[in-house]
Order: structure tokens, then sequence, then C-alpha cells
């Protein structure tokens, strides 16, 4: 090779190919002799270059890892190897890329933080066994809740992995195998990569006596495994995992037992590289070109140029191939397919090229005619940062700007290549610095990257620093992406050059939209949010939210410095334990816990900690519960305590937590109700079982010295109410207690419309049943309110009608005034005197006219009574009717008056009469009933 450039990355490849223990120093001189750690784009180019040979030679997996390690140890403020665990951290769903993460981790160079991330994602499960015993060592306190997440979110766990605890035992041993392999040791899978011959014969003989077996068969595996191996692995038989994995023996077996060699072995083969495998396979006439591809990828080069010279290959197929030599880096097939017929003017191959991130290849191909004038072609060179391609090709009129391409924007690229001199290049070129993609601005995505140098060239070419005058999905000011971002640099100077910072977060229905404050506390940059508190941000914004934000992502020397900056400690420490517990954050609530957090805080609605986990789960109750001076009984602002909260939304699991703790269940609220009183008012039989079963006293008294069966009796009748009032009264419950004005609760009930079950419930628990309150009213006379089968019930059992209050009144009175025709007409028949007056000389025609019940009136009148009586002061039915409801009488009720004959003109002792009254109220249509004749 005469170009040299080209020549240096030949031998850099061919170095790494061949890396040993032995062989770092040497190599890691050679990389730095060669300049691969003066920029951002070089140290990418060498951390892809020691990735793609760990994945094409597996087996020499340990030196590719001491060679990063080493690179990253000699990181200084002169070069940019710091930047590596940045360059590794993409490396996901690979078995092959997981044991040289696991090296890292162990040397430091990385973090087990950074990896999960990928644990959620398809394959998580594969991911968290290959790192499952780094997650408990570093990660210890969130390791149960990561396992549980996996097992919960995984669609497919087969048995050999169903119970992951089972690895947890010996420290992870039975895990060792797998993670060097990618298979579970009992898998046949695994021994064909051993080349384990007596096992596949053993598990051959075995599947042949259970009958049906088909050796030629596609084994049935769980994508889980196969796919983070090589996904032409997801659907193999066993003599292509021979092929794949070179294993000669078990191939050779396999081909004596009949199994035929088909084309669709040759990829398998040539994953493997063996070459003996290949030619066995070959020699059957069989196209082996198809496997040029894996060739490639696994760099078999030997292989690779075998395939060229003697394996028929179409120009299509070669142009696959090239793609595939710049996509894996493998600059000996690409400079060998450069020798033979290819179309170099095909546009993948000039993107497939721009891979490599070499000007001098590309200049190579350039001279074979492959063509680098479309757009995509800077943006791929933008996005790589390699300047120098960069800048060759806009010398070279590449297309920068289109405006029908604006997908293609090389200035948007350019940010992920992080480096300034292609900014540099497109800006002298004339590009606009504002321009934007569907995402985001040209500014948002600088500020996503880590070079101040960037975004003064921007704010230097006039690049909007607070307006996002294009539509675009990421509503996040630059400013708030920096602080994210932890780039304490790029905040600092955003703020110099007029950035709006003192803003809050702005909160609506479907987003959240954070303030800089509150990002940075989110990801825990702490030295970002020191220096936008100092500049008067304010910590605790939208509820503290910083703080909450930053407590919920375990970033406790944050969440300590905000609340230190708070005006109002106590108010911020509660809305951020709030927020804790409401979203069951056990972590969080035991960082807030440990720094002082106190349960008998309250928010502003009155609510202390305890309240809010009343609405959660019994875990996180249990946990403050266990808190040193928990009080269970604290009370809110209004005076209710925890398990009312949890009673009102029907957690019956913390209900049944609470029960348990002496003392809870007859602790009372602001008016004296207790968690049973509750609980009966709501007709919550779960919840009353529940607290009486647990000790709560049936007869306790609130306030108003109402026990629940005296609160029960006043409600709408149901079906329910009278369910209720059984559980009551054989769990307990007193109905001879009485209420303040000395009524119980079977006096209670019958002014309630009770039923003839219900009064018999009573009935076997009273200790009298003529009963009269403290101002001397019996219960039989409240009882004529009843129907009329539950009136003569309560006789029949020896309610005494003969009985009157304090007035005078009888039975008769009170049920003219309650409209209960039914029990009036059984009280006449009875022999109750019509006539019978009480201690105001009024008779029970009185009573249904003063109360207005015309029905019961027209029964009295037509029995024969007198509707111009008149009692002790003179007073007939319609003047009391007057003198009761003065100004709110009713001329409809006059009117029916004088049709039944009332003398409205009469006047009592006082000189009295309706009209008068009527004339004095201005009820003008009654004084004009009073004048006719």
């Amino acid at each position: 090779m005469d170009n040299p450039e080209i020549q240096k990355l030949v031998n850099l490849q061919e170095s790494l190919k061949k890396l040993t223990m032995n062989s770092i120093i040497d190599t890691y001189n050679m990389l730095i002799n060669d300049g691969y750690h003066q920029t951002i784009h070089q140290v990418k180019f060498i951390t892809q270059e020691i990735v793609y040979a760990s994945q094409a030679f597996p087996q020499n997996n340990e030196a590719y890892c001491a060679l990063l390690v080493e690179l990253y140890n000699n990181k200084n403020e002169n070069n940019f190897l710091h930047l590596i665990p940045t360059f590794l951290r993409p490396l996901t769903n690979n078995h092959i890329n997981y044991r040289l993460l696991r090296r890292c981790i162990h040397a430091g160079t990385f973090t087990i933080d950074s990896l999960l991330p990928l644990f959620p994602l398809d394959n998580g499960l594969f991911t968290f066994m290959c790192f499952a015993d780094l997650v408990k060592e570093k990660c210890n306190s969130r390791y149960n809740d990561i396992k549980a997440g996996i097992k919960k979110g995984e669609s497919a766990i087969f048995k050999e992995i169903k119970d992951s605890d089972e690895y947890e035992k010996n420290n992870f041993d039975k895990l060792t195998k797998f993670i060097e392999s990618g298979w579970i040791p009992e898998t046949i899978q695994y021994h064909i990569q051993q080349d384990d011959l007596e096992y596949l014969q053993n598990y051959i003989n075995e599947k042949r006596s259970e009958g049906n077996f088909d050796i030629s068969a596609k084994l049935d595996c769980s994508s889980l495994l196969s796919r983070v191996i090589d996904p032409i692995l997801t659907d193999a038989s066993l003599i292509e995992y021979a092929c794949f994995y070179g294993s000669v023996k078990c191939f050779k077996f396999l081909v004596e037992s009949d199994v035929p060699l088909t084309e669709s072995l040759v990829p398998f083969a040539c994953s493997g590289g063996n070459l003996e495998i290949v030619h066995i396979i070959s020699r059957k006439n069989i196209k082996m070109f198809k496997g040029a591809n894996q060739a490639i990828m696994y760099r078999h080069t030997d292989l690779f140029k075998w395939l060229l010279e003697f394996s028929r290959s179409t120009t299509t197929e070669r142009n696959t191939a090239m793609q595939y030599a710049c996509r894996y880096h493998n600059v000996d097939a690409m400079l060998e397919l450069m020798q033979g017929p290819i179309d170099m003017n095909q546009s993948t191959n000039a993107l497939s090229i721009l891979q490599l991130d070499n000007l001098a290849l590309l200049q190579l191909a350039k001279s074979r005619g492959c063509n680098f004038r479309h757009i995509a072609c800077a943006c791929q060179a933008a996005r790589s940062g390699n300047s120098d391609i960069l800048s060759y090709l806009v010398k070279n009129h590449t297309i920068i700007y289109d405006p029908k391409e604006l997908d293609f924007l090389p200035l948007i690229d350019a940010t992920y290549g992080a480096n300034p001199e292609c900014f540099r290049i497109l800006l002298d070129a004339g590009l606009n610095p504002n321009v934007a993609n569907r995402e985001q601005t040209l500014m948002q995505a600088a500020c996503a990257m880590p070079s101040l140098e960037i975004i003064k060239l921007l704010t230097s070419h006039g690049a909007y620093i607070n307006d996002i005058v294009q539509k675009v999905t990421n509503p996040d000011k630059p400013i708030t992406i920096a602080a994210r971002n932890g780039y304490l640099d790029i905040v600092k100077h955003l703020v110099e050059h007029g950035a709006e910072y003192d803003t809050e977060t702005q909160i609506n229905t479907t987003t959240r939209l954070l303030s800089p404050l509150s990002a940075a506390a989110q990801s825990g940059h702490l030295d970002v949010v020191k220096y936008l508190v100092e500049i008067n941000c304010n910590p605790t914004e939208n509820g503290s939210l910083p703080m909450i934000l930053a407590s919920q992502n375990n970033h406790p020397d944050v969440v300590e410095y905000l609340l230190q900056q708070a005006k109002y400690k106590e108010k911020a420490l509660m809305h951020t334990f709030t927020f804790a517990v409401k979203n069951m954050d056990l972590d969080t609530m035991d960082r807030l816990i440990n720094i002082g957090a106190s349960l008998e805080l309250k928010d502003n609605e009155g609510l202390t900690i305890l309240h809010h986990a009343a609405t959660t789960n019994v875990t996180v109750m249990q946990k403050l519960l266990n808190c040193k001076g928990c009080n269970p009984t604290i009370k809110d602002s209004k005076g209710n305590p925890p398990i009312l909260t949890a009673l009102d939304c029907d957690n019956y699991p913390i209900l049944s937590l609470l029960s348990k703790i002496k003392g809870v269940l007859n602790d009372s609220n602001s008016i004296g109700k207790t968690p049973l009183h509750i609980a009966v008012d709501n007709l919550n039989f779960d919840a009353v079982d529940l607290f009486l079963n647990n000790g709560a006293n049936p007869n306790a008294k609130d306030n108003k010295g109402l026990t629940p069966l005296l609160c029960l009796v006043t409600q709408s009748p149901s079906a329910e109410r009278e369910t209720m009032i059984s559980i009551l009264l054989n769990a307990g419950g007193d109905c001879n207690i009485v209420d303040s004005l000395g009524r119980n609760s079977f006096h209670r009930i019958v002014m309630n419309s009770p039923s003839l079950s219900e009064i018999d419930l009573f009935l076997s628990h009273l200790k009298e049943l003529n009963t009269s309150d403290k101002n001397g009213k019996p219960m039989i006379l409240d009882a004529t309110k009843s129907s009329l089968p539950v009136f003569d019930y309560i006789v029949s059992f020896g309610g005494n009608i003969n009985l009157t209050d304090q007035e005078g009144n009888t039975c008769l009175h009170a049920a003219c005034s309650h409209d209960n025709i039914d029990v009036v007409k059984r009280l006449v028949k009875s022999g109750i005197g019509l006539n019978t007056k009480n201690e105001l000389g009024r008779n029970c025609l009185f009573s249904a006219v003063c109360s207005m019940k015309i029905n019961v009136v027209k029964y009295l009148l037509e029995s024969g009574m007198n509707i111009n009586d008149v009692d002790d002061k003179g007073n007939t039915p319609a003047l009391a009717l007057m003198l009761a409801k003065g100004k709110d009488a009713k001329p409809i009720y006059y009117k029916f008056l004088v049709s039944a004959q009332a003398n409205l003109k009469k006047k009592n002792k006082d000189n009295q009469s309706v009209k008068k009254l009527a004339t004095l109220f201005n009820l003008d249509e009654i004084v004009n009933l009073c004048s006719e004749k």
C-alpha cells in the first residue's frame, strides 16, 4: 500500500488483531505516537476500533480491556482519553461487548450505574444476568428493586433463569460460565461451543429415545439468549451451531450422522471461520460467497480472500460486502474488494466508506469513482467529528444544505461529533446557526454536548439562546439542556449572554417543562445547582420541585444543599417527603428520614406524612410506623387521624395494618367520631367487620354523645341499615344508651320509618319499651310517625297508647300532626277521645290544622269534631294556625278552612282575629277571604 495513512490504519488493525497481554504497552505507545489521543474524534475512533476488534476476536477480550484501561489511566488535561467511557456507553445487547464492559467496570474505567438504564430494555433479563453480581456489589441498596423490575417487565423468562435468586447463592458462581460463553451451561449450545462431542452424542441419543427426533431441525431456543450472541442464531440447528463456533468434532459427527450439507450453513460456517469446515461444505458445489459478510464481520481475512478468489459472486453481492467491510471497519476486506469489479458509484458505498472515518480511504474510493456529493455525506462526516474529511468534502462541492432535504442538516449532526472545527467549517461555508430539524434547534443539540468552545462559536455567530422560533418536539431551553447534563461552563456562558435562567417549571396536563434548576437537581449536578441558586434561582420553586426531583433520583447532596438554602426548610422538606410517599419511593423516604424529616410536619392542606401514606400501600406505611417516635393517631388540621384517610379511600390493607395498633380504633377525630362511627355512617361493612374484629368499641360516643348505633338509626331506611343494626347489636352495641335529648336508639328509629324486622331486632335488646326523652315525651308518641303495621307491632309488645307528654298531648295529638291517617284511625278506633285536650285546651283537631294536614282534618271533621272549637285563650284552630305561621300562612289552607265553615272573624281573648293578623302580615288574599260573606 503506497498511501502511508492507509498503511497506518492497516498496521493498527493488524496490531489489535494480534493483541496479547504482553503487547499492550507496545500497542499503547503506537497509538500515542500516532496521535490517537489528541482530539475527541481520535479518541472516539480508537475506542471504536478496539471494540470492533474485541467482537471479531473475543478470545483476546482481556487484552482489549487492559488496553482501554491503560489508555484511560493516562488521561490528563492535554488529551481527551477521559471520554473513553462515553464512547463505550452504546455497547448494548451484545454478549461480547458485555464481557468487555464487565472487565472495564472491575478496572474502574466504566460504572455499573451507566448500565442500569439498559435493564428495562429488550433483553433486559440477559443484561441483568450478565451483571447481576456487579449490581449486587455496587448498587446493593437498589438491587432488589432492579431485580423485581426486570422480572416484572420480562415477557419470556424460561425455566433455567426463572428464579434469579438461585444465582445469588455462592456469590453468583453459577453464572460464571454463562458470563464467559453467553449460554447457560446446561444447554446443548454451550457444549457445542466447547466442541464437547461426548455431550452432543448423549444429547442426541436421549432425544431419540424420547421419539420423533429430527437431528436437522431447528432448536427451540429463546431469543433472549440467541440474539445477543448473533441474530442468525435466533433460529439454528445443531450443525449450524457447530459451524458458527467452528466446532470441528461436533460438525464432522453430525455430517457422519447424515445431516445434509446445504447452502444455509454457509453464513454460520463463515462466522466461525474454521477453514476445514468451510472446505468440507464447499465440496458440495455450494455457493460460498453467501458467507462473505460474516467473514468480514468476524475479520476472518484469509477466509474472505479465499471466498473472493474461489467463490462466484455478483456485483451486487460485492457491493453489499463493501458495505459490511466499512460498517465493521475491516480495512483489509475493503482494499481487497477495491481490487476487483465493484460499482463504487453506488450511493450506499459512499456513506459506507465514510463510516471508516479515514480521509485517505475516502480519497482512494473517490479515485475509483465513488461519488460523495450528496448532503448525507456531509452529515456523516459532521456526525463523526472528522474535520479533515468534512473540509475535504466542502472543498469538493459536497452539498451542505438542501431545502428539499431538511432531514439532512450537517450542523445538527456536527453536535454529535463535538468537534468545534467542524462547526467552523460549516458556519464559514454560510450555514445558518439557527437551523433546526423536527426535534431540536442547533443550539439545543449543542447544549447536550460538553463543548464550551462550540457554544461560544454558535453565540458569536448569532445563534438564539432563548427563543425557539421553529416548531420542534423538544421544548427545553438550551440552558435547561446544559443544566440537565451538568455542563457548568456552558450554563455560565449562556447566562452571561442573556439566557433566561430564573424561570419556574411549567406544568400542564401533558408535559412538564423543567426550569434549569429543577433539571440540574434531577440529574444531581450539585455544582450547577449551587451556581443557579447563587444567582437567585428559587430553591423551592413549584412546591420544592428541585428537592423532590433530587431526592427521587438519589442525589442526597443536592437535597441537603437545597434544604439549607430554603427559606422555609420544614415546608420544603414536607413537599419532598410527601412526593416520595405518594410515589412510594422507599429509598428517598429513607434518605429524608436520615436527614431529619419529621413525621409531624403538615402540608398546605394540613395533612401529615402518615395521612399521605394512608393512600398508598402497606410497605410505605409500615416503614413510617417503624420510625422512632411515630404517632399512628396524629391528627391533620381537621382533627382526623390517618386511619380515617385510609377509610375515606377504601384502602383496606392500610386499614388492616392500622387496626392492629393499640389505641388507633378507639381514637377519635375533632368531633369525637371513631373510625367505627365513620364506617357505620358510610355503611362500609368490610371496614366495620375489620374494626369490630380488632377491638373497636361499638358504644364509643362522639362529642354529641352519640354512639355508632344512635347515628345509624337516623339514616334513610334501607336493607343496608337493617343489616348494619344487626351487626352492631350482635357486637355488643347498646340500644339503651340515650342521646343528649334522652332518646335511645329505638326511640330514634321509630321516628325514621323503621321496618318490622328492624323493630324486631331492637325489642329483644331493650330494657324498657315505654321510655320517654328528657322532655318527658314518650317513645310511643314519636312512634305514631311509623307505618300502621309497625305501630301495631309496637303496641302488641306493650307500647302504651295512653301515655301523654308533659304538655298533655296524647298519641292522637301526635298522629294528627304527622299526617299519619292510618294510625289516627287506629287510635280513634282504640278509644282515645277525639276531644281530649292538652294543657292549652287544644284537642287533636288543633294539631292537624296547625300542621296543615288537610286529609287528617277532613277525617276529624267527618268524625264530628267542631272546626270552630276554641282553646283556653279563645283561639280557634284557624286562629291558632295564623298565630303559629304568621306571615308564612298559606292562603290555600284558609280556603280549605273557609270551605269547612271555619269562622275567620272570631276573636280570641286578646281581641285577635285571623283577619286582624292577616292584615298585620300583609296577607291580602287571606284578608279578602275574611271579608267574604
